[in-house]
């Protein structure tokens, strides 16, 4: 039985290898195209590099696309023009209270990393997708208000609607290639010279095939892909 499937997934590896679009070369793969994948991608295209965008669906958005809310930050110059007097400490000590989660921990590394970067994350969305956050509010476990959206609509949508549109102005000069509908079917490990190695462990990359035949590499992956390597690692989540 279990060689009857692997002979199903070569066939699916090998028809959706012919249709695949031509590959680019010495690019950096980005496996999600959710708001983590999408301002990962941004950021390396801007920065001069190859992306090649990878999106289970046939649509961008994945969670992020719900989501209602607004995006989080202290010491924006919303805030600043609002007269709320904010500071990351008040904000590191909400969310680490709030996640029920102890100082000196790798996660409250991680949370004292995005609350000191919260004021360019915010600002740097906001400009990327050309979404005015002129609303500023204050939600469940946080002390002040630092919670930003856009007047009208969801955040998460105008979000992903604005940077898809940035990140697809990169499509056209042949530094990006966006793979839709293309499903990661398993890992790989790499080692030094690239080459696979078989149930490897240590810290080389992770070499990920997928359904439309391309095989790509990476060290690190974040948002909900991110989730999902973290619980098949460790068994357990990070945030």
């Amino acid at each position: 039985m279990k060689d009857v499937q692997e002979q199903i997934e070569t066939h699916k590896v090998n028809e959706a290898s012919k249709a695949s679009k031509s590959p680019i070369t010495n690019a950096i793969a980005v496996v999600g195209g959710g708001l983590s994948g999408l301002t990962a991608s941004l950021r390396l295209l801007e920065e001069g590099h190859k992306v090649i965008l990878i999106e289970k669906r046939q649509f961008m958005g994945g969670n992020s696309a719900y989501a209602s809310s607004g995006i989080n930050g202290c010491k924006t110059e919303r805030q600043g023009t609002l007269e709320i007097e904010d500071s990351p400490d008040r904000f590191y000590d909400d969310t680490i209270k709030s996640s029920q989660r102890q100082d000196g921990t790798f996660t409250s590394k991680l949370v004292r990393r995005m609350v000191d970067g919260s004021k360019e994350a915010v600002e740097w969305i906001a400009s990327r997708s050309n979404v005015p956050l002129d609303e500023v509010g204050q939600l469940g476990g946080h002390s002040f208000a630092r919670t930003h959206r856009p007047t009208a609509g969801l955040a998460g949508a105008a979000f992903i609607s604005g940077l898809e549109k940035a990140v697809m102005k990169y499509e056209g000069d042949g530094g990006l290639v966006v793979l839709k509908g293309s499903r990661l079917i398993k890992l790989q490990r790499l080692d030094n010279n690239g080459r696979v190695v078989d149930g490897a462990s240590g810290e080389d990359g992770l070499c990920e095939t997928l359904a439309n035949g391309e095989t790509v590499c990476d060290k690190s992956a974040t948002g909900g892909w991110g989730l999902t390597l973290q619980r098949e690692r460790t068994g357990e989540t990070v945030l």
